[in-house]
């Protein structure tokens, strides 16, 4: 059976953008209607509004070389030819008569942006997506954080509710040595909630009140301060018994770094980590009861010896202590920290919530997140019903940029499609994904034609099951623009990032992507 979802791993100048207008031209081209429209069903989607204004181009040039028998054009002609199995001057008279009909029905020409794409589809659906009338869409989410952010500093002074917490929140980086500019924090933390996977968490934060943040942030306080309380009195309580019998460091055994030295810390509540509080020496100490340097005198051993038996069931019951409830201190620790950024994020959330409000926006980066909702739960999606029916074929363009929420949303319109016997294209290159920032996944493309989650979900897995049945890898791993040294020099590279610095996570989007070099 002949394979209709094809997947292209291409590196840089290996004629991705040729295999995708040749894809295109292929499908535009195979219709024998009078009048060709087979051009209105293929939707072609990349990543940014640079590279489809390219791909229009390309699609549109190439035809303009076929049609009038360029040399340009002659080997795309030859190999169109061949895949469809028509002749050169049919072919051409396909190309003039496609290329009329794009140039005089623009607007169903369908090559664009995904947020282009998925903002289409918001728009016919406004309604059902529960979506102002007349909402307005923001591209630009780092300018509009920087006025929520602008007008939650505005109220310096006027909330002395607000003004005490940013004061606690600088003081706390300060003492930590961090960047103690709440503006500059509270921009990162808007970055934070555009993320796709923040929206669940901020809905539960926006059920706990500043009161409730505050009382809890006293509890944490309640126990991390006992925490400490109790291993101070237990390193002065060791000491006390060391200084009552005249003793010091060079008595013990390894002196200055013996297991004495953790009292020091337990009282000043110095460390690195948990583990420094207990060291390798005090068990080891504890385990031989041997506290002792053998260059003690007699007497100098007596009397150490006198409080060994104190010292060991300090260190036991401490050590133990601290194997308890070092975890729980470590996490209280650290949201006693974080607590009021948690307030901050709380507040610049309401502020942004009441400013789309009222002037009536919708992010962008939304879109993905309400089509999911639906797409979900829908076996076949109302919300793609129209679309489903004017697109049969789906060319996917810089795959490893594409989010999961987007890779989800389009999943129904290629299951479909394939479903229908209809061809597919994806194509990427892992080692190019740039835009981690927007959540790209680039993982999702290098597991092709695997879906996450699909064990754990029907649909998923029913849709996971489609793709593996028309799957076909192709590798694109000829270099046409390159000379032969960078083409080498990019070869030892990938060769040994995998080996020396990558993860086993990362380590497969280097794999077989050694490039031939094209000889002139």
């Amino acid at each position: 059976m002949e394979k209709n979802f094809i997947v292209y791993r291409s590196s840089a100048g290996s004629g991705k953008t040729f295999t995708l207008v040749k894809a295109y031209l292929k499908l535009a081209l195979s219709d024998d209607a009078p009048r060709p429209l087979a051009y209105k069903k293929i939707l072609a989607i990349t990543f940014t509004n640079k590279a489809a204004a390219e791909m229009k181009l390309r699609i549109i040039e190439a035809l303009q070389q076929i049609s009038e028998n360029k040399s340009k054009g002659k080997l795309l002609t030859e190999m169109l030819c061949a895949e469809i199995g028509i002749d050169t001057t049919l072919l051409q008279k396909r190309a003039r008569t496609t290329l009329s009909e794009i140039l005089h029905n623009y607007s169903d020409f369908s090559v664009s942006t995904i947020d282009s794409f998925t903002h289409k589809i918001v728009k016919t659906f406004a309604f059902d997506l529960k979506l102002p009338v007349n909402f307005s869409i923001e591209t630009n989410t780092a300018e509009f954080y920087k006025k929520v952010v602008m007008a939650l500093m505005s109220k310096i002074g006027e909330s002395a509710e607000l003004t005490d917490l940013l004061i606690q929140y600088s003081s706390n980086n300060a003492v930590d040595n961090t960047d103690w500019d709440p503006e500059k924090k509270l921009l990162e933390f808007a970055e934070i909630i555009q993320k796709e996977n923040a929206e669940a968490n901020l809905l539960k934060l926006k059920d706990i009140s500043k009161e409730q943040l505050k009382e809890i942030q006293k509890k944490l306080f309640v126990y991390t301060s006992g925490f400490k309380k109790r291993l101070k009195e237990k390193g002065e309580e060791a000491l006390e018994l060391i200084k009552s019998k005249n003793l010091n460091d060079a008595h013990f055994n390894y002196q200055k770094t013996g297991p004495q030295n953790v009292f020091n810390k337990w009282v000043n509540f110095e460390f690195d980590s948990i583990a420094d509080l207990i060291g390798a020496r005090l068990p080891e100490a504890v385990a031989k009861n041997k506290w002792h340097n053998n260059k003690n005198s007699a007497g100098e051993n007596a009397a150490l010896e006198s409080i060994t038996p104190q010292l060991n069931t300090i260190a036991t019951e401490t050590i133990n202590f601290l194997k308890e409830n070092n975890q729980r201190y470590s996490l209280y620790n650290l949201l006693e920290k974080n607590i009021y950024s948690i307030i901050l994020v709380n507040e610049l959330q309401q502020i942004s919530e009441e400013f789309r409000a009222e002037e009536q926006i919708v992010f962008i980066s939304e879109f993905n997140s309400k089509i999911s909702k639906i797409v979900s739960e829908e076996p076949a999606p109302f919300i793609y019903e129209r679309l489903g029916e004017r697109y049969t074929n789906y060319l996917l363009d810089e795959f490893q940029d594409t989010s999961t929420l987007q890779w989800l949303n389009l999943l129904p319109l290629v299951d479909n499609s394939l479903a229908n016997g209809r061809f597919n294209l994806i194509v990427g290159d892992g080692k190019q994904s740039i835009y981690r920032w927007r959540n790209a996944n680039v993982q999702q493309f290098n597991s092709l034609p695997e879906l996450a989650g699909a064990s754990e979900h029907e649909i998923l897995s029913e849709r996971q099951t489609n793709l593996k049945q028309n799957f076909k890898a192709e590798v694109l791993d000829t270099n046409y623009r390159s000379l032969q040294q960078v083409v080498e020099f990019n070869n030892d590279v990938f060769d040994f990032l995998p080996q020396h610095y990558l993860t086993d996570n990362f380590k497969s989007i280097y794999a077989h992507q050694n490039q031939k070099w094209l000889k002139e």
